[in-house]
């Protein structure tokens, strides 16, 4: 949710105030974004909080919330976006996603090769395509193991598996493209 409410706020088209219907695990929430001068606020599940974000990569995130630190990786298509939160994996889809997709294009930019990357460090426990491999949207291309947890990533889209950059049981670093799907 962290990595969308970055994605909502980083970009200049925003106004003074924003409001988000979204699904966050099948569950419908509402978010507010407010902009003044230098400084940024979501309100959400009745708090208003303070919000600092910062692109470090490609679909990556540093964000204060809060005065509390989070690391974000955001992988969507079409409003709907599997959110890696500090090692934690969940989804989240836009009611409307025509209202953040004028203002954060970045989010829904599923033209041209696109590539699967390692949310967080960890090992690569099993491969599910390999190079030349049709693919659609959702479905499972790779498995990575961090923190004694295993988390499935998924094709950002329909197409075909370019690369695979990866064997299984290699170790990973937090941002490395796994595979890319044109």
């Amino acid at each position: 949710m962290r990595g969308i409410v970055c994605g909502m706020i980083r970009e200049r088209g925003l106004s003074n105030k924003s409001t988000f219907e979204v699904l966050i695990e099948g569950k419908r929430e509402t978010i507010e974004v407010r902009r003044s001068n230098n400084r940024t606020q979501i309100f959400f599940r009745g708090q208003l909080m303070d919000v600092d974000a910062v692109e470090i990569s490609a679909n990556s995130f540093s964000l204060i919330i809060g005065g509390r630190s989070y690391d974000a990786v955001v992988a969507g298509v079409d409003g709907t976006f599997q959110v890696l939160v500090n090692g934690v994996s969940f989804e989240i889809s836009l009611l409307n996603p025509k209202e953040l997709r004028h203002i954060a294009p970045s989010l829904f930019d599923a033209a041209g090769p696109v590539p699967v990357v390692a949310a967080m460090p960890g090992k690569v426990v099993k491969l599910l395509v390999k190079a030349g491999d049709r693919v659609h949207e959702g479905q499972g291309v790779a498995v990575i193991e961090a923190m004694k947890m295993q988390n499935e990533l998924k094709s950002p889209k329909a197409g075909k598996i370019d690369h695979v950059n990866v064997i299984e049981n290699q170790t990973v670093n937090a941002g490395e493209t796994l595979v890319v799907v044109s």
